[in-house]
């Protein structure tokens, strides 16, 4: 089985949206995502890794918007420390900036073909 490498650009609303979505029955591994405040302000922001017919929570957060790498000085670009983490069987992952159009998500992702 050869690997197919994509990548998607995102940029984050104050309301959760689904960023990107696994198949049902092919895996997705992230290989990079960063992160990059474009305001003159300071942001914060989170992603969740959410199971198909559930909610982003505590439960499964896995960028907190009260932690680093989830808080962003103005103009910063971070590297988030997602690398190997995968998004199986249609799970999603979901983001929210608390200022809608000024945080830019790029995620780099492999899978099956």
């Amino acid at each position: 089985m050869a690997l197919t490498y994509s990548n998607i650009d995102f940029q984050l609303t104050n309301s959760t949206q689904i960023i990107l979505t696994s198949s049902s029955s092919v895996p997705l591994i992230i290989t990079r995502i960063t992160a990059v405040n474009t305001d003159t302000a300071p942001h914060n922001f989170s992603l969740w890794r959410v199971a198909q017919g559930t909610s982003p929570s505590l439960a499964n957060v896995i960028v907190d918007s009260g932690n680093w790498p989830g808080v962003l000085a103005a103009g910063e670009m971070v590297v988030i420390p997602l690398s190997g983490h995968s998004l199986v069987q249609s799970q999603t992952l979901q983001g929210a900036c608390d200022t809608g159009g000024v945080v830019n998500i790029s995620i780099s992702y492999a899978q099956s073909s």
